[in-house]
């Protein structure tokens, strides 16, 4: 659980904070789509499971359609302008430790509680979190937005960082790691859709193939639902 939280959560946390500040968020956005790609390898590298035809298909079709939502905004010609070069470093890196943490968790989700597993995980990230964070502090001033800034930090800590840890931890005790890669990219179909929603932002046809793309990717690595732990039980 240590190496869990620390290695393949809070350590791709602050790589992502880092880059994204050396580079950019589109940069982050593109590279990111690393992070379902190295599920499927580790998960047949840690776990022994079986990469079968739909699996790969479907992060295959999840990537396609992410990267038709993300690369209409942010061109994959942007991680070679200027000099980001460092950044981007840092977001492939946290992409690929990203990757970890689904395997990882996969098994310890068979043997321990949800709630527990998910909270054990999140107080272990701290241990790398909070001295990077103290370390942020130096030059710190505090200003008029603090108070407004300090409850939208809760807000994205409870209701978002730590109710999607809860689901994907529940969601590993169910199905095998692979299974699950597809469904990271739902990330950029649910940005896409906030969007739209909530700020007036207008809905693309590249949007509108890329999140159908992203739902048959994830049907695909699904159907035929039960893993082998289900058969061997």
């Amino acid at each position: 659980m240590a190496f869990l939280g620390i290695t393949a959560f809070g350590l791709p946390l602050f790589l992502g904070i880092v880059g994204v500040g050396l580079s950019s968020a589109s940069n982050g956005a593109i590279l990111i789509l690393i992070e379902p790609v190295t599920i499927l390898i580790l998960a047949r590298v840690l776990l022994g499971e079986r990469v079968s035809g739909s699996k790969v298909v479907g992060v295959l079709l999840g990537l396609a359609g992410a990267a038709f939502i993300v690369l209409e905004t942010a061109p994959v010609a942007g991680l070679f302008r200027g000099d980001p070069f460092l950044g981007n470093l840092l977001l492939f890196s946290s992409a690929l430790f990203w990757g970890l943490y689904t395997p990882l968790v996969r098994p310890l989700s068979l043997r321990h509680d949800t709630i527990g597993l998910s909270m054990l995980t999140i107080a272990f990230s701290l241990v790398l979190l909070v001295p990077c964070g103290l370390w942020e502090l130096r030059g710190w001033k505090p200003n008029e937005a603090l108070v407004s800034s300090l409850w939208w930090t809760l807000a994205l800590g409870l209701g978002v960082s730590f109710t999607s840890t809860v689901l994907w931890v529940e969601a590993a005790r169910h199905l095998e790691a692979g299974r699950i890669a597809p469904f990271v990219f739902l990330q950029p179909v649910v940005g896409v859709l906030v969007g739209a929603v909530f700020l007036g932002e207008r809905l693309t046809p590249y949007a509108t193939v890329g999140a159908t793309l992203v739902a048959l990717g994830c049907w695909l690595a699904i159907r035929n639902g039960r893993n082998r732990t289900d058969r061997r039980a």
